[in-house]
């Protein structure tokens, strides 16, 4: 193509002569103006190369033109040669200063323009093609950039919807090209659908292209696996775009290792808005984005796997932590206490049991902690030892201990058993803790029943015995004490001391009927009358039988009496019997000086209601040795001659036999405090009492029911 020079110069034949010259030596294109006006005109058509300009022109100077030329951006690139016939430096420097490319003074010689011209030709293809070429490397630059940023953003999003509509976005507005459409396999099936679409600055309904994509442009690519590039669609009818409006488009293949993943296509109401850089920038944001998508399924499928896990780890989790809580519920659900160390001696485990109760010790103040600080008082070396004994052998260890910690006498029974973890050395010790005081008292209780039914099968043999030859003696002393009135044997010397023997053989006949009545009332089982008994009234009938007494006299009375008048159901006979003996036996207790207090009261114990008469003295009190043995038959603490031994232990028969139970406690030197026990009137029978506690804080102390437990 030639190049195109404009000629500007107010002189036709000037003009004819440039034109001519350069028609016939360059073969160019020749435009020619003149005036200033006419030139710009030519210049706006955008088809001009070079300009020859003459300085003088009729509607403005050359300079000013040249200016004009130099400041429009669609023409500041076209070199301008100055003709003038001004010969002047400052005229040269006037029109250089203005942009022009060269000067030339009138009259000129043919070569010598020519020349100039050929010269600032070359100069302007080559800043044309650097300029040419700067664009494009800048363009590829851009494009190389946006690569890499979108490969970044590709990779750092790993939810596959995210990144599929964040692509769409990014090659319609970032890159220009319009319409986006993604489509990816199916989720279920094998076939392609709409995952993303994106129509300039908005995104676009996915649905509205249905699911079936096989019969246009984005089906033939998945099918040939191969980018296309249509310039007009009218060339190719064959292949259908998305869109009605469609001119052309480019489609590319998202492959990954041979295996389709997708189709990106990008569309145009515009023909040819796409070239092969195009076409290339597109796949190879299309190989970026495959390798994304890879990405994002298998986190996809390393996400999912990773909530099943998590989701079995928290199941299993579930099941381990419902099976120690039910390990725990059963532990704590053992009424015996339990507690496990490990080699270290430091607790692993301590149940609800042993947190309960006096001795108990809340668990968050043990587990963790060495054994020996949490049983301080105990002996260390003796518990060690026997813990070492079991984790060294790996046999059981059993032994009962006896504990007062609480304040009373407590039984406990302790096993320590070995526990291996692995199978087979011993790695912890269990040791379960029962306390058997109850039990231990029920065993006594059993065996004082036992030897109460004995003695009393043996009391009413030995009365029966004694009572036939009792009798006969009786008979005699009687016969012997009638003769002893006779007057003449009054007067032998021999016979003084007579009467006064057979007054003492005929008391001690007495005394000794009165023991053979209280074995016989101890030991028989009557058929107790049944009634209603005020319990103050029959205190205050009792001391009405001691009032005459010369001992009972010498001692101080105290009466508390509860205001209610508590009533019990039982025989008024036999419950007078046990209030006389108990106050005789404190009155015997402070020989001639004291204070016997008498209370009554009504006091709740196992959800029943009992009437409570206590006797309280200020005598010798009784010793712990002899304080457990009180109640066993023929027992006494009183001189020979005083008592027999059977008085408590009928008291203890009647008050067991109204289902109630009595309990003492003593103190050398301080007195005695007996307190009994009955039901209150419309109460039902009791169970076995479970209140051990010492009355006044004395020591030692005993309890009898129903069966006799003593502390």
């Amino acid at each position: 193509m030639p190049h195109r020079v404009l000629a500007v110069d107010d002189d036709p034949k000037i003009l004819r002569i440039i034109e001519v010259i350069l028609r016939k030596e360059e073969d160019y294109s020749v435009s020619t103006a003149q005036c200033g006006e006419e030139a710009l005109r030519i210049l706006g058509a955008g088809e001009t190369d070079l300009v020859v300009l003459d300085v003088m022109l009729p509607d403005c100077d050359g300079y000013s033109l040249c200016s004009q030329i130099k400041q429009a951006e669609e023409t500041r690139h076209i070199p301008v040669i100055l003709l003038t016939a001004l010969d002047g430096v400052e005229n040269k420097v006037r029109g250089l200063d203005v942009g022009a490319s060269d000067y030339l003074v009138k009259p000129f010689l043919q070569k010598e323009l020519l020349a100039r011209i050929r010269s600032h030709l070359r100069e302007s293809e080559s800043a044309r093609e650097l300029k040419t070429r700067y664009s494009e490397e800048k363009q590829k630059a851009g494009e190389l950039s946006i690569l890499n940023r979108l490969t970044t953003e590709f990779n750092r999003s790993l939810e596959l919807d995210d990144l599929l509509n964040h692509a769409a976005q990014v090659i319609s507005t970032e890159l220009d090209f319009y319409r986006c459409v993604i489509a990816m396999n199916g989720r279920t099936e094998n076939r392609l659908e709409i995952r993303a679409c994106q129509l300039g600055a908005e995104h676009h309904d996915t649905e509205k292209f249905g699911t079936d994509l096989s019969g246009n442009v984005i089906g033939w690519v998945a099918e040939h696996r191969r980018p296309l590039i249509v310039e007009d669609t009218r060339s190719v009818p064959h292949l259908q775009p998305l869109f009605a409006d469609t001119r052309s488009f480019m489609t590319v293949p998202l492959l990954h290792v041979d295996h389709i993943l997708g189709v990106v296509n990008v569309e145009s109401p515009r023909p040819t808005a796409y070239s092969h850089n195009d076409l290339t920038l597109l796949s190879t944001l299309a190989g970026n984005l495959a390798l994304a998508i890879k990405n994002a399924e298998l986190y996809s499928e390393v996400k999912d796997r990773s909530e099943n896990l998590r989701s079995m780890v928290e199941e299993r989790t579930r099941e381990l932590e419902d099976q120690k809580r039910f390990m725990e519920c059963i532990i704590d659900s053992l009424p015996i206490g339990l507690y496990v160390i490990d080699r270290n001696y430091s607790v692993a485990t301590w149940n609800r049991k042993r947190e309960t109760g006096i001795l108990g010790i809340s668990r968050d103040r043990v587990i963790g902690r060495d054994i020996f600080s949490v049983f301080s008082r105990m002996a260390h070396q003796k518990l060690k030892s026997e813990f070492d004994q079991v984790l060294t052998s790996g046999i059981p260890f059993e032994t009962e201990a006896i504990s007062w910690t609480s304040g009373e006498k407590r039984h406990f029974h302790l096993r320590k058993i070995p526990m291996s973890m692995d199978g087979s050395e011993v790695t912890h010790v269990i040791t379960l803790g029962e306390d058997i005081t109850d039990r231990k008292r029920m065993e006594e209780s059993l065996l004082t029943n036992e030897k109460l039914a004995s003695l009393g099968k043996l009391s009413a043999g030995i009365a029966h015995e004694i009572n036939n030859p009792l009798a006969a003696i009786a008979g005699c002393v009687e016969g012997l004490i009638a003769r002893s009135q006779d007057p003449e044997l009054r007067k032998l010397a021999a016979f003084d001391d007579f009467p006064d023997y057979l007054k003492i053989i005929d008391d001690e006949i007495v005394r000794c009927k009165g023991i053979i009545n209280n074995l016989l009332d101890f030991s028989r089982t009557r058929e107790i009358l049944q009634q209603e008994v005020n319990v103050n009234q029959s205190l205050d009938q009792t001391l009405q039988l001691l009032s005459h007494h010369k001992e009972f006299k010498k001692i101080s009375l105290i009466k508390e009496y509860d205001a209610s008048e508590p009533g019990v159901v039982g025989n008024q006979g036999e419950l007078r019997q046990v209030f006389l003996a108990m106050a005789i036996n404190a009155m015997d207790a402070m020989t001639e000086v004291g204070t016997l207090t008498i209370r009554t009261s009504l006091e709740e114990r196992n959800d029943l209601t009992y009437v409570c008469i206590q006797f309280q003295d200020t005598g010798c009190g009784i010793s712990p040795r002899d304080i457990n043995k009180i109640f066993d038959p023929f027992f006494t603490t009183k001189p020979v001659g005083k008592g027999t031994g059977l008085g408590l232990s009928i008291c203890y028969g009647i008050v067991r036999s109204h289902n109630g139970f009595i309990k003492v406690a003593s103190e050398v030197g301080k007195g005695s405090l007996f307190e009994i026990f009955i039901p209150r009137a419309g109460e039902s029978a009791p169970a076995a009492p479970s209140d051990h506690s010492d009355a006044n804080g004395l020591e030692p102390s005993m309890i009898l029911g129903r069966g006799r437990m003593s502390e």
